[in-house]
Parts: C-alpha cells; structure tokens; sequence
C-alpha cells in the first residue's frame, strides 16, 4: 500500500501576475470552497487576519532621510468581515444534518444504517457509532479551562518527543520539497530560555546553512549578552557614571563596526563595478577588433574581384589585339574549304563552344561504336603497353628558351608589373609590426612633496560662554533698536514745525501745478483756432498745364 503525501508551497511574487491562487474570506463566502477540517478552517481564518492586505505603512518621521527603515509594518485593527457572519466551522453542522437526514431517509442514496438481519454495535458497525461531540463555541474557551489543560499536560507522564513512520510515498526523491520542516515549540514554565531560539528569525536560504556572516553575528550577540548581564543596574545610583561610560563605549564600538560593514559593502560595490567595467571594456574591445577584421575582409575581397576583372580584361584586350592584327586592312575574306582541312586547329577539326558544338559529345559518339580486347580489358590493356615503344612512354619535355628582349617594356606588362608591386607592398604594410623604441633622453624628474604651512588651531571656549555672549548680543540688539527709536522720535517732536512747513508747501504747489495745467490747455486751444482761420482764409491756386 503507498500513501500520497501532497504539500502546498507558496509561489513567490505570485501577486506580481495580477492572480491569487484563491482570495483571503474564501473559507467564508466561497459555497464551493471545501477545508478538510476545522484545523485547516482555524488555519485559514487566522491566515486571513494576518494577510498582507491589513497590512498598513506607519511612516517614522525620525529616520525619514537616514539608511534605517523609513516605515514599519503594522495591522490594521478594522475587520472587514461584519459581525452578523458566522466564522464557526460548519463542518460539524453539516454531518449532523446528513446524519439526521440519512437516518430519515431524506437524503438521495441513503440506506438506513440497520441491517435487515440487526446491528452490531461491537463489530462491523461500531464506526456508526463514534464520532466527535457536537459542541459550537461562539467564543474562545475561558482562560480557566485552558490554564486546567495546560496543568493537565504538564502533570502527564513523560513520554518519547518523537517517533519514526516510514512513508512510502509515490513521488520521486527529486520532485519532494526539500525546505526543511521546522515544527512549533512550546518552552516550559521555570526553564531557562534556549539560546537557539534566539535564530528564530532565520530561515532555508535566509541565513541557514549558516556562514561565517551568521557565525560572526551569533558571536557578536553573545558577547552583547554577557555585557549586559555584566552591566550595572539602573536602580544603582552610585554606579550610574559606570553605567554610562559602558554604555557610551559600547555605542562606540557599535557604531564603528556599522561604519565598517558599510565600508565593507561599498569595497564589494566598487569591486563589482569595476569587473563590470573591465568586462564591457573587453566586449567593446573585441567587438571593434572583429568590425575590423570583417571591414579588411570585405576590402580584401574586393580588392580580389578587382585584380581578377582586371585580368579579365586585359586577355580580352589581347585578344581583340590579336584579332584586330590578323587583318590590318580589313578586307572580307571568303572561306578556304581547303585551308580549314589543311589545319587542325581550324573549326572544322576543334569548334569553339560558345559557337554551339560541344567536341566532347561528338567523340563520345565516334568512340562508343568501336570496341577493342585492348581497350576493354586490363590483359589486353597491358599487352598494348608492352607492344609500344620506350619513346612513346617516355615523354621528352624541352624547357623553353629565354624570351628575346625587344628593347622596351610593354604597356600591359608595366600595368602588370605595378599590380604586383603595390600587392606586395600591401601585404608588406599588413604584416609590420611597429616596434615601439625607448626614448633615449628621457629622464623622470621627481618633485619634492609641497611643504604645507601648519594648520592654525583655535581653542575652544569654555563651558557656558557661549550661551552668555548669544544672550549679550540679543539684549544689545534690543538696547540698540530702543535708542534708535528714541532718536527718530527726538527728531520728529525737535522739527515738527518744519514737517508742518513742507506738508503746506506741498499742498500750494500741487494747486499751483493745476492752475498752470489749465492755462496751457487754454493756449493750445487758442492755437488751434488760430491755426484753422488762416487755413480757411487763404486763396485757392490752380495750376495750368499748356
């Protein structure tokens, strides 16, 4: 028999896809939504208070703009499932109603639980008769009843914590989940408190297996916890500066060893950084050597289809050349029947092809009709060889002579001569190394270090003193104000007859300033009218064009 162990894991940042596997009051609302019992009922109710949806952020105005969290994480006490809902387990419920219904014969399907021949309460019907009590809390258990359990577990008698089942499941070793299971625990009244309680907090792959980070902070933690036992109590007045000083250089330490770790993490940055940058260097390094390389290839085969177009022309030229000689007058020629017999390199004995003759076909069908023993058999073959003379199997290869110079160098063959020359220089050019040379006269000159001058110190001022000139200088400033205010006063009441003066000057000179307004007003108008007589009383001139 095997059995199927089935586990549900969570899929991280599954809410990132716009999905949930399931919402967080589906055990509530859901009718199709099914828990195997009221553990995993109880278990999904507490899931739903504690899920991230309550969660709200509690700004910390005090490390708004420092590297410690700006915010915590705190549960929102409004309960978004009203008080008229049911959060019982209905499983309970509900066997009782099939139950009541099946005893009745209501339910479809329902065979009554007695036999036709009785009921064995003792034997293969006892299972009819054993299940749990039907009791709905509406609310928690008083304490009372959990402070008598928690007695009556604590006086049973001792037994083995853990047992071995062997399980035989039908997964393979490679699809089990392999995070470790940690069970829950429960620390006795009266006993000391574990220290690996104390790495609670870590987790697979959060910190386990531990490294020598986590090594370190367990140290550092211990030797944390053996300063504060050592450390006086606060009630103690007479150790209170003892106090104080440990306090103080424990703070020190604390801070120079964060002051460390973040000089350590930015070493690591840096050294990242730079691996990165060295490694884009080297990518954009090869990527320009291999554009080179693909641009001098691309050259170069064009370099190779020139040379051969070249070539190619040239030979055409000399043929044409050639051709063009061969009839210097241009006279129209007929065909010698005779000369074309007389020749063996004539059309009639080798045909060009571009004419439309293939000579290869035409001796295929002039030989495919004769067929020889010394041609078709390898005995026949070799009494043919032995029957020719040495003179036909010895070839007889004379070298030529050297050309005769004619006094001068053709155009093609200078053409051809410099073609070569500028490939060989070329190729010449491509495989030079240039040496880089020392310089010779070259002498390092090393400078003296720059004498700077000593920094100036100013001792610092004694306890209280600057309080005292920042309350001096504030009760000068009011002292000064108040004179100031007095003078401007004194001034005021000493030329008052004065002031009175000017305000009724000003006031003659702003109605003489409108008297003289409306006088100029009055002569720009007379102007005017004066201007308009002399237009209208002036004679009419006509002008007479013969």
């Amino acid at each position: 028999m095997s059995l199927s162990v089935t586990r549900t894991t969570s899929v991280k940042h599954r809410s990132a896809k716009g999905f949930r596997p399931q919402r967080a009051y589906d055990y509530l609302y859901d009718p199709v939504h099914t828990v195997s019992g009221e553990a995993d009922h109880a278990r999904s109710s507490f899931k739903a208070y504690a899920s991230a949806d309550r969660l709200r952020r509690v700004q910390d105005f005090d490390s708004m703009f420092s590297s410690n969290p700006r915010f915590a994480l705190q549960l929102s006490a409004v309960d978004p499932v009203p008080p008229s809902m049911d959060r019982r387990w209905p499983g309970a419920m509900e066997r009782h109603r099939h139950a009541v219904q099946a005893l009745d014969g209501v339910a479809p399907g329902s065979r009554s639980w007695l036999r036709e021949t009785g009921c064995d309460v003792n034997a293969a019907d006892r299972w009819k008769f054993s299940t749990r009590p039907l009791i709905a809390f509406d609310r928690h258990p008083p304490p009372d009843l959990l402070l008598a359990q928690l007695l009556a577990q604590q006086n049973a008698p001792t037994g083995p914590y853990h047992r071995t089942v062997g399980v035989q499941t039908d997964y393979r070793d490679s699809e089990a989940q392999t995070d470790p299971y940690s069970p829950e625990y429960v620390v006795r009244p009266g006993t000391a408190h574990p220290e690996l309680l104390l790495l609670a907090s870590l987790t697979w792959g959060g910190g386990l297996p531990a490294g020598r980070a986590e090594v370190e902070m367990i140290e550092r933690a211990r030797a944390k916890r053996l300063w504060e036992a050592g450390l006086p109590p606060a009630e103690d007045l007479e150790q209170l500066e003892r106090r104080r000083a440990m306090m103080e250089a424990m703070e020190t330490r604390e801070w120079a060893y964060r002051e460390g770790e973040i000089q350590r993490l930015q070493d690591v940055r840096l050294a990242a950084l730079r691996d990165l940058l060295h490694q884009r260097a080297q990518e954009q390094t090869q990527a320009t050597a291999e554009r080179q390389d693909l641009n001098f290839t691309r050259h170069q085969s064009h370099k190779e289809s020139k040379l051969r177009q070249i070539h190619a022309d040239y030979i055409l030229s000399l043929r044409k050349l050639t051709a063009k000689r061969a009839n210097v007058e241009g006279r129209l020629e007929r065909r010698d029947v005779v000369r074309d017999h007389t020749d063996p390199a004539s059309q009639a004995y080798a045909p060009l092809t571009r004419g439309g003759s293939v000579p290869d076909r035409v001796h295929s069908r002039s030989v495919g009709g004769v067929s020889s023993r010394f041609l078709d058999t390898y005995q026949g073959l070799m009494e043919l060889e032995a029957s020719l003379p040495a003179s036909v199997l010895e070839p007889r290869i004379q070298a030529p002579g050297p050309r005769a110079s004619r006094g001068f160098v053709g155009r093609a063959e200078r053409r051809e001569m410099e073609l070569t020359q500028t490939h060989e220089a070329l190729r010449a050019e491509k495989g030079r190394v240039e040496v880089i040379k020392p310089l010779r006269f070259l002498v390092k000159k090393e400078r003296a270090a720059p004498r700077r001058p000593p920094t100036p110190s100013v001792d610092p001022p004694p306890e209280g003193e600057e309080e005292r000139e920042v309350a001096a200088i504030v009760l000068q400033k009011l002292l000064r104000g108040r004179s100031i205010q007095y003078q401007m006063f004194a001034g005021k009441e000493k030329n008052l007859a004065l002031i009175q003066e000017v305000r009724t000057t000003h006031a003659l000179l702003g109605e003489e300033q409108r008297t003289l307004r409306t006088q100029t007003a009055l002569v720009l108008g007379q102007q005017s009218r004066r201007d308009q007589q002399s237009q209208q009383a002036r004679p009419h001139t006509v002008d007479i064009h013969t």
